[in-house]
C-alpha cells in the first residue's frame, strides 16, 4: 500500500515539473510586443503592424472610402535605420492595386548591423507627402 503511494506522488511530482519545464520554454510572442500604428492622415487611413523587426517584415493595411488604392508600396517605400541606412522593400506578398481597401506584407531585406531603432516611411499615398511609421528594436 505505501509503495503504490510512493509510486503515484512520485508520477504526480513528475508530471508537475514536466508541466513547469514545458511552460517556462514557451517562445515569447513577438506579435503582442511589437505593437500596431495607425496613421489617418488625407484620405486613406494606414495601418502598420510589425512581424518581424530584426527580419523586417511589416503588416500593411490601407483602407479608404474614396480613393482607388492603386500605390505600388514597393517603390514608395522605405525602411530607415538608427545609422540612417535606408531600404526598399524587396517584396509585397498581398491584395493587388486597386479598390478601396488592401492588406499585405511588405518585405525587406536585414539591415547589415542590428539596430536599435527603425523607421518605415510610406510616401505619396492618400494626398499625404509621407507618413513616418517608428518602432525600437529589442
Amino acid at each position: 500500500m505505501k509503495a503504490k503511494r510512493f509510486i503515484f506522488l512520485c508520477i504526480i511530482v513528475l508530471a508537475a515539473i514536466l508541466l513547469l519545464v514545458k511552460v517556462s520554454n514557451k517562445p515569447p510572442n513577438v506579435q503582442s510586443s511589437i505593437p500596431s500604428q495607425t496613421n489617418s492622415e488625407g484620405s486613406v487611413t494606414i495601418t502598420v503592424t510589425p512581424k518581424n523587426l530584426s527580419q523586417p517584415t511589416f503588416e500593411i493595411v490601407l483602407d479608404t472610402h474614396t480613393d482607388n488604392l492603386n500605390k505600388d508600396l514597393t517603390k514608395n517605400t522605405i525602411l530607415i535605420d538608427d545609422q540612417g541606412n535606408m531600404q526598399k522593400p524587396v517584396g509585397w506578398e498581398g491584395d493587388p492595386l486597386g479598390g478601396h481597401h488592401r492588406k499585405g506584407i511588405l518585405l525587406f531585406n536585414s539591415f547589415q548591423e542590428k539596430s536599435k531603432l527603425v523607421t518605415l516611411k510610406i510616401q505619396n499615398v492618400g494626398q499625404v507627402q509621407e507618413r513616418s511609421f517608428t518602432w525600437i528594436v529589442k
